[in-house]
């Protein structure tokens, strides 16, 4: 019996191509048929708006030191980007360095340069590639992919309405997991324990 292994790419792409009715392929390297590159386009772009939302799998806390030109650049797959230690300006309260462009910005200051800069530390969201998601975000991102896909390719109202609940049931397993992997207790925050703190 062959062990069970996640959902690729591929196969998302041709389950995707199956609810429009349309023939698989055998690879998705370089297509040139319409409806497999619409199905690609559907599949990574619902896949950056679930990971935009922040779920365990891809929260991370890294460090960023700065470049030659004495700024902070910020990779392409690094979003959600929130300075949570370690100013370069020296505030110990940090709302006002954000990202723009992808470079780290000081409102306050009005610059992106910060010359003799230490380190600082980043709660980021790393947005990945579909084939390193887990199971479950898998499975959402494939049928609300799809739910797309056919809502602009066929608009079929029953097959629309299938792949909705199948969306929602995907969804749901998603936010128990998420649940399940993160550390809920607010008492742990920051927030409450610096509030603590100073009471």
């Amino acid at each position: 019996m062959a062990e069970a292994i996640p959902t690729t790419k591929l196969e998302a792409v041709n389950a995707m191509l199956h609810d429009i009715g349309d023939r698989p392929v055998s690879s998705i390297t370089n297509s040139t048929r319409l409806d497999v590159v619409r199905a690609i386009n559907s599949l990574e772009q619902v896949s950056r708006q679930m990971q935009l939302m922040g779920w365990w799998f891809g929260r991370e806390t890294v460090t960023v030191a700065i470049d030659g030109n004495n700024r902070f650049t910020i990779p392409d797959a690094y979003a959600n980007v929130e300075v949570v230690k370690d100013d370069p300006s020296g505030a110990t309260y940090t709302p006002h360095l954000v990202v723009r462009g992808r470079v780290l910005y000081d409102r306050e200051n009005a610059t992106d340069e910060f010359p003799l800069a230490s380190p600082v530390t980043l709660r980021i969201t790393r947005l990945l590639e579909y084939e390193d998601l887990p199971q479950t975000a898998r499975e959402y991102v494939y049928a609300a992919a799809s739910v797309r896909n056919q809502s602009r390719s066929i608009g079929s109202n029953a097959v629309d309405g299938d792949l909705r609940a199948q969306a929602a049931s995907a969804y749901a397993s998603l936010q128990s997991e998420d649940f399940d992997n993160e550390n809920y207790d607010q008492t742990y925050s920051p927030s409450f324990v610096t509030m603590m703190h100073n009471r």
